[in-house]
């Protein structure tokens, strides 16, 4: 297993800090989150924000340095004139705003690297995790060595993925890379094309693509931003040998949890996606069992875990499935639950049927009390949860 090491967060002294730069990496209330925390660190620091011109009336607080609204944000298209004036504003630091609860995730190369060519004296990052933000600085050689050490990794698990899903398909590798990267593009345009409503009709979508295969393998790997990054925190609260992987995706928890000596059942609906599940395991030789998530739903047997992520927001009603869930949960069992980002523009697959304003009063309704260590109030975190004692 190889994993990046954890980078010692600086203080840097407030007289130090004078020219802020701050790159829109991440949603407006974020954004406004990062200026918040910046302005009480730093009261004194002038504060610029790289954005999309449409942002000038939002953020009147930091002087915009604009790059044009229908392009997204990449080195190559800010130009020279910008790149000048950012370069000539000795910048102390520059921050970089992170969507996810990782700082880490694959998808901010070009920010990262708009960063890494600001001349700031340092990088800080700045994300979410569970209820609070987090501003971590470190020298600019620091970060860069770190960045480095991640791109080695990434690539690694990236060309495992490809040769993978190319043996499998016998498309060529480059053919697979580009499948790979236009996945999450390919997966919303389906959608859009398609408008799967009831259940039936839900269903029936994710067993005809195969868009499934390329955007989950792109997350394969131990590197912070995969879904392998929840591996150790699973672990944890994985009591006894059953395990249900309830909507397994292209099984990546599963091959896991069955090194580390569990009995998994690999449960998903039937289709082409699940076609590469079972064939993943028979390559590798692993023993497991596989159930078809049809109309009269399959399981029969009950678990001492079931792992149900990123798989309710998919779900037009969750509350049922959640029902089905418990009655296969072993009495001192426990379900552990992910969720996904709300439904938007960007990932109209995720539904809204469960959100931050129901999602805990459902599951204390379903008689389910949540046993997380540092127990949490963030439904996108990995939460764990125990049937109420009768």
């Amino acid at each position: 297993m190889i994993l990046l090491p954890n980078c010692p967060n600086i203080k840097i002294p407030i007289n130090k800090v004078k020219a802020i730069l701050i790159i829109k990496s991440a949603r407006n209330t974020q954004i406004k989150n990062a200026i918040s925390k910046l302005r009480n660190i730093y009261p004194k620091a002038k504060l610029y924000l790289l954005a999309s011109n449409k942002f000038k009336e939002e953020f009147k607080e930091c002087e915009i340095i604009s790059y044009p609204d229908k392009k997204k944000l990449h080195p190559l298209w800010l130009g020279k004139k910008t790149w000048k004036y950012i370069r000539n504003l000795r910048l102390d630091m520059t921050v970089i705003c992170y969507n996810h609860s990782t700082e880490w995730g694959p998808t901010y190369l070009w920010v990262e690297i708009i960063a890494l060519f600001s001349k700031a004296r340092w990088i800080a990052q700045f994300w979410k995790k569970e209820t609070n933000n987090y501003l971590n600085r470190f020298k600019l050689t620091l970060f860069l060595l770190i960045k480095f050490k991640y791109w080695i990794v990434n690539q690694y698990y990236k060309f495992k993925a490809l040769r993978e899903i190319s043996q499998y398909t016998g498309e060529n590798i480059k053919i697979v890379s580009k499948k790979i990267k236009e996945s999450a593009k390919n997966a919303v345009d389906s959608w859009e094309e398609n408008l799967p409503k009831t259940d039936k009709e839900i269903k029936d979508w994710y067993s005809k693509t195969d868009i499934y295969i390329y955007q989950l393998m792109r997350r394969c790997g131990y590197y912070p931003g995969s879904r392998l990054e929840w591996l150790s925190e699973i672990l944890r609260y994985c009591q006894g040998k059953k395990v249900l992987d309830y909507g397994c995706g292209v099984g990546h928890l599963g091959i896991e949890l069955i090194k580390h000596g569990f009995e998994v059942t690999n449960a998903d609906v039937p289709g082409r996606t699940f076609n590469f599940v079972k064939w993943r395991y028979q390559k590798k030789g692993l023993l497991t069992k596989f159930v078809e998530l049809n109309d009269k739903f399959s399981l029969s047997e009950t678990y001492d875990v079931i792992l149900c992520t990123d798989v309710l927001e998919h779900i037009p009603n969750p509350i049922d499935t959640l029902r089905l869930l418990s009655k296969h949960l072993k009495g001192d069992g426990i379900l552990l639950i992910k969720m996904g980002e709300e439904e938007n523009e960007e990932c109209p697959l995720h539904l809204d049927a469960i959100n931050k304003s129901n999602y805990f009063s459902i599951m204390e309704e379903l008689g389910f009390q949540q046993i997380t260590k540092e127990s949490s109030e963030d439904m996108w975190k990995l939460l764990a949860w125990k049937k109420k004692a009768e």
